[in-house]
């Protein structure tokens, strides 16, 4: 590890007072912790340089690292990881650790980039999907509890006639499923027929409503 000239001049110089000072356990552990203090700052600061070089670095450049294959193995345990997580078997696993053996052999990092790019957009179109629809289907479970309590609770305060009629529960179904939760409050001190006049105000063509 090459350190800095300031660094490597203070390490020396430990060293040396260190072989010196053998007949003195104590400070001999001293300066030994100092040596490692300074070649772990050595080592945190190149670190630290080479993740500001990578960060900056250009993609052919990056390219051009990776096939080299110094970061074969790290790839490898990142698929297998990944392969555990996913619940694949064992031997799914080595057959692809396999696989990707052969594809370092046959493809460059260029490629391989490429082939995930190609892929990406489309994944992160799915997720994004799928990020809607659970939200959806999250409102959709809590509209239709606010509804059904909505319901209960009229029922026991003289509404009973009124929400006899499904036509009437299924407007009200409608309004909470179709608005956002902040209005649920509001429709509780609201009347049946209100919530059904405004149901239809708001959303009496089809086209306008969410289901």
């Amino acid at each position: 590890m090459k350190f800095s000239e300031i660094d490597q001049k203070q390490i020396d110089r430990l060293y040396a007072l260190m072989e010196r000072e053998e007949s003195d356990p104590d400070t001999a552990a001293a300066l030994r912790w100092a040596i490692f203090q300074l070649e772990q700052r050595g080592r945190e600061k190149q670190t630290g340089d080479l993740v500001s070089r990578l960060a900056s670095m250009p993609e052919p450049e990056i390219n051009s690292i990776m096939d080299t294959g110094v970061f074969n193995d790290i790839v490898k345990g990142y698929l297998v990881t990944a392969m555990q997580a996913a619940g694949k078997d064992r031997s799914s696993i080595q057959m692809a650790t396999i696989a990707l053996d052969l594809t370092f052999n046959v493809t460059d990092a260029a490629a391989a980039r490429k082939a995930y790019q190609e892929i990406k957009e489309p994944m992160e179109r799915t997720r994004e999907i799928a990020k809607h629809n659970a939200k959806v289907y999250l409102h959709s479970e809590e509209a239709s509890d606010a509804a059904l309590l909505y319901m209960m609770q009229n029922m026991n305060q003289g509404d009973k006639e009124s929400l006899s009629d499904p036509m009437t529960c299924m407007a009200i179904s409608r309004l909470f499923h179709n608005s956002p939760e902040e209005d649920w409050e509001k429709y509780g001190s609201m009347t049946p027929d209100e919530l059904v006049a405004l149901e239809k105000e708001k959303w009496g063509n089809p086209e306008q409503r969410k289901d």
